[in-house]
Parts: structure tokens; sequence; C-alpha cells
């Protein structure tokens, strides 16, 4: 009966000591204080090409240099070409812009925030056109096969049996 009473109060002891350990503790680890949330910010711009109104669909991702080749944050530009990543850590980050509508098909600016709520990164493409028409050969059923180019360049098509052709991604002034 004895053992008994003095494992329960070595219980009842130990049982107490953790509660008030506990207690000490609090939540946050720190004597009952939660640890301040890491400031974060704001990187916003534009990414637009060059001579055109529409903007929208321009692909955005955020690199922390930190960390080479992980992508932190995609997002799409609006049709204004504006675009933003919020809850951003103080750092050095690599902003690209991809379109295979651009000359570029990649744009890339560096950042560094530090300070501030809000770091603007622009960023600007150079559109690409298409040249489409139609050749026809005189008495001929099929058009298969004639080659369309750009003299003194690298753009070139082929006819359909129609004689349809499409030159697609050429630059401009091209």
């Amino acid at each position: 009966m004895a053992a008994t009473r003095a494992l329960s109060t070595y219980v009842h002891v130990a049982v107490v000591l953790l509660a008030m350990a506990l207690a000490a503790c609090g939540t946050g680890g720190g004597g009952g204080k939660e640890s301040p949330a890491p400031e974060t910010f704001t990187i916003s711009g534009n990414a637009r090409y060059i001579g055109l109104s529409d903007h929208a669909g321009i692909a955005v991702s955020l690199e922390n240099t930190a960390s080479p080749g992980t992508i932190a944050a995609r997002t799409t530009t609006a049709g204004s070409g504006a675009y933003a990543f919020s809850d951003v850590s103080a750092g050095t980050y690599n902003v690209y812009a991809a379109s295979d509508r651009s000359v570029e098909r990649l744009g890339t600016t560096q950042v560094t925030v530090s300070t501030g709520a809000v770091t603007a990164a622009d960023l600007t493409l150079t559109p690409v056109g298409t040249i489409a028409g139609t050749v026809t050969l005189t008495g001929a059923a099929d058009h298969t096969g004639t080659v369309v180019f750009l003299a003194g360049k690298s753009y070139a098509a082929f006819t359909s049996k129609t004689g349809a052709y499409t030159i697609a991604n050429v630059p401009p002034g091209t």
C-alpha cells in the first residue's frame, strides 16, 4: 500500500511539473510569446508586347536566386499586361515572361526585395506575326508542295492541296 501511495505521488508530481512546463512554453515556444510572422512583400509589374494592345496570357514566373531552377510562383498577365506576386519574402528574384507569340520567347529581369510594399518589374516582348496566303498553279487541280519563302530569311512554308500556306512566328520587319 505504501508503494502504491509513493507511485501515485510521483505520478502526481510528474503531471504537475509537465503541466507547468507546457504552460511556460505557450504556443509559440518562447515563454508564451508568439514569433512575429516574417515580413512579406509584393512584386508587380507589366509584361507587354511592343505595339500591341492585348497582352493577356503572357506566362510570368518568379525564381528566388537563392534556389536557382526552382520556380517560387507563376501567374499570367491580364489584358493590360499587369501581373503580381504577393507574400514574397525579402531576397533577389528573377522574373521571367514567356510567350510563344514573341521573338524572344523568354524575357527576364532581376529585382531585389528588401523594403517597401511593392517592387516593380516590367518586361517587354517583341510580338511575332503570321504571313498567310494562297498560291495557285494555272491549270493544276493540286497545288501541294509549292515553296513560299521570305527572300534572304529562314522563313518558309509549303502549300497545301488548295494552295494555302502559313508562315508563322515571323518577327516584325522581316
